[in-house]
């Protein structure tokens, strides 16, 4: 009788441990927060490395800036006596254009008051300063109301004295509504708002 053939067993093999989908789950999770770590503390390297960066620069410039100064302390060891005397010419220049300037109204001073003052709905077209310490402008205003808010803000600066309105007048748009009043104010400044520092 010949042998009985049997059916074929597939069986299959693996080499690798069987793993259980909450080990899995577990792998993901440290994996996950090896991956956060490593960004947390890449981004804290990198925040690190920024904030000094500014730091290191400063710290060269400052080491670069004594050095030109320790130059120049010897090179003035060395300067002649006649370069010496030059020097001092020019210094006293500088002294008596400063003390020339000291008497005379900054209008850099004046500037920055009407900027600090201005509202968003006025826009100056001219300034003008006299030696009285009065200030001209003129300007267009977007309404009435506008061109009160900007006399009001003026009022309540301490540098300015006296605000006069010289002259409004609204310029007619489409269909007769206002679409601008132009105005001249005339400001007149302490002296103190006048007053030139080097």
């Amino acid at each position: 009788m010949p042998p009985k053939k049997t059916k074929k067993e597939e069986v299959q093999v693996s080499f690798l441990p069987e793993v259980t989908e909450e080990e899995l789950v577990s792998q993901h999770k440290r994996t996950a927060i090896f991956i956060t770590i490593f960004i947390a503390l890449a981004s804290f390297l990198l925040f690190v490395i920024l904030a000094l960066m500014p730091w290191l620069n400063v710290k060269r410039q400052v080491g670069g800036v004594n050095y030109d100064v320790s130059q120049l302390d010897r090179g003035l060891q060395d300067v002649p006596a006649a370069e010496a005397q030059r020097i001092q010419d020019v210094a006293l220049k500088v002294s008596e254009a400063k003390k020339r300037l000291e008497g005379r109204p900054a209008f850099q001073n004046a500037l920055t008051l009407v900027e600090n003052s201005a509202i968003n709905e006025v826009v100056f077209k001219t300034l003008a300063l006299d030696d009285k310490g009065s200030l001209m402008l003129t300007g267009v205003a977007q309404s009435y109301r506008a061109l009160a808010k900007q006399i009001l803000a003026w009022r309540v600066q301490p540098q300015i004295k006296d605000v006069r309105l010289t002259s409004a007048s609204a310029s007619p748009g489409i269909a007769g509504a206002v679409s601008g009043v132009q105005f001249n104010a005339s400001l007149t400044l302490t002296p103190e708002a006048l007053q030139w520092s080097p």
